[in-house]
């Protein structure tokens, strides 16, 4: 090989080594100026999870505090509401006169408006606390569906309503529950359908799904626009919030309904839409269902 070649070849290894370097430079700017953009991503999203946790514990701390507001007002009103209550139905038997016993009916149908809300918000602050264990007992289905018919039957009149139960059980079944909790859900529902339901018959009714026990009560009616429906689960809301609503109602009733469902670890569904009844279904699992009472204990 000449002394030309040998130059040449040379000056192409020279060529090369010196494009490795300046690779290797580049490459390792690169992955230094990656290491910092990786410092700076760890350091802005430790300071946003910082920032996020501090907003959380702020919203937990006011959530708390309005619980406690709110439960430390309910019980501070409800005791000069039940005086109130006791002091009205004293006067109504005592009043005479047509027109004064109207005016003692109406402020005694106010106040116990009054003492229900103030029973429903402590219910729902108590659930929503999680203050007060769960007891839990067999609870025959037909029965406590039908006493439930029966109360609200004559307030269901009133409003120009028939309540029926239809039991599509082919045995009696007992769920494992907390009574007054599955007593409260009920009302709650009847309630709002007494109050917004148009008139006609307000269906009960209890049948085995896929091994899951169903109580669905239907109305006749108005229904309700099914982009509100979500909304009238959240506490306070209500389908119609206008300072000109026509109904009446605190907004907490779907609410409560819902809180219970999820503590008694029940399934709520509601179907329903403008100009047509409205289906609302509770969903209750198989693992809290027995043919009889004394499977049912077993369940406790």
């Amino acid at each position: 090989m000449s002394e030309a070649e040998l130059a040449r070849l040379q000056r192409r290894l020279d060529r090369e080594r010196k494009a490795r370097e300046e690779a290797e430079r580049i490459a390792e700017r690169g992955l230094r100026d990656l290491y910092e953009a990786n410092r700076e991503l760890d350091r802005r999203v430790e300071e946003r999870t910082q920032e996020l946790f501090v907003a959380q514990q702020q919203a937990q701390a006011a959530r708390v505090a309005i619980s406690s507001f709110l439960a430390n007002l309910s019980h501070d009103l409800k005791t000069p509401v039940n005086g109130v209550l006791g002091m009205l139905e004293l006067l109504q038997e005592e009043v005479q006169g047509k027109q004064a016993h109207l005016w003692v009916s109406s402020a005694l149908e106010s106040s116990q408006r009054l003492g229900k809300l103030l029973s429903r918000l402590l219910s729902y602050v108590d659930l929503e606390s999680g203050a007060g264990a769960l007891t839990s007992e067999p609870v025959s289905i037909a029965e406590e569906l039908q006493q439930v018919a029966d109360v609200w039957q004559p307030k269901a009149l009133h409003s120009k309503q028939l309540v029926s139960f239809d039991s599509l059980l082919d045995a009696e079944y007992f769920i494992t529950v907390d009574r007054l909790r599955f007593k409260e859900l009920f009302d709650e529902i009847l309630d709002n359908v007494v109050m917004h339901a148009n008139p006609g018959m307000v269906r009960i009714s209890a049948e085995i799904v896929e091994e899951s026990l169903h109580v669905s009560v239907q109305d006749s009616g108005p229904g309700i626009a099914t982009d509100t429906l979500q909304t009238m689960l959240q506490p306070f809301r209500r389908g119609d919030d206008s300072s000109t609503r026509a109904a009446a109602g605190s907004g907490l009733g779907l609410a409560l309904c819902a809180r219970i469902c999820e503590v008694l670890q029940f399934q709520l569904k509601i179907d329903s839409a403008v100009g047509q009844p409205t289906t609302v279904t509770i969903g209750m699992p198989a693992a809290v269902l027995s043919t009889s009472a004394e499977l049912a204990v077993e369940h406790v």
